[in-house]
């Protein structure tokens, strides 16, 4: 018996040996535990970003939102070069390790479960001050792993809660790193210097 205690989704091997020899069996992605893969939009503004890359039919911010009533406030990407949210158009195309903003206008939650795509390396460069970025890991990660290939270039990372409607406390590196980061998640982060996040496989 195996107990999955974090969400995610996990790809499995099943191996078999006897005195006739060994032979093994994997398949990806196979037991989703918890909804680690989905996205959940709340009535408001929701900050979002893709754990891995997505299909063709997620491709773009009118693919991936699709169905989501907005009011006609338009989407908007986090620029790092400017530190500014920015809008986008419909045809942004969706990529990890960005943090993405929509607003819905009417009551209640959507959900959203993309189709992601297996493998593929992402870098997102990041600038000195407030950049948007998101993680590429499936389930809930420590800020220092998720994290790791800043070094000690960040200082803190901020999550927006569209229940609250508020922005959460933040994780401080070197402070309280140790908690977790969230996939599907858009944070906010404070470089003290620039940096490269590289997330995937």
């Amino acid at each position: 018996v195996i107990t999955f205690t974090v969400p995610g989704i996990y790809t499995i091997t099943l191996t078999v040996t006897n005195d006739g020899g060994s032979d093994d069996i994997t398949k990806d992605d196979y037991i989703v535990i918890g909804t680690g893969s989905q996205i959940t939009i709340e009535q408001g503004w929701n900050h979002i970003s893709v754990p891995k890359g997505v299909s063709e039919d997620f491709g773009t911010v009118s693919d991936l939102f699709a169905g989501i009533e907005t009011g006609g406030i338009p989407y908007a990407v986090f620029n790092n070069a400017e530190n500014e949210w920015v809008n986008i158009t419909e045809d942004y195309p969706v990529q990890p390790l960005e943090a993405l903003r929509v607003w819905k206008a009417d009551p209640g939650s959507i959900i959203i479960t993309p189709d992601y795509v297996k493998g593929g390396i992402f870098t997102r460069n990041l600038s000195q001050g407030w950049n948007g970025i998101g993680i590429m890991f499936m389930q809930p990660t420590p800020a220092s792993v998720a994290l790791a290939s800043l070094g000690d270039a960040w200082n803190k990372t901020l999550m927006f809660n569209p229940l609250t409607q508020r922005w959460e406390y933040p994780i401080i590196r070197g402070v309280d790193d140790d908690k977790f980061m969230y996939p599907t998640v858009g944070y906010l982060i404070e470089m003290n210097t620039d940096g490269i996040l590289i997330g995937g496989e």
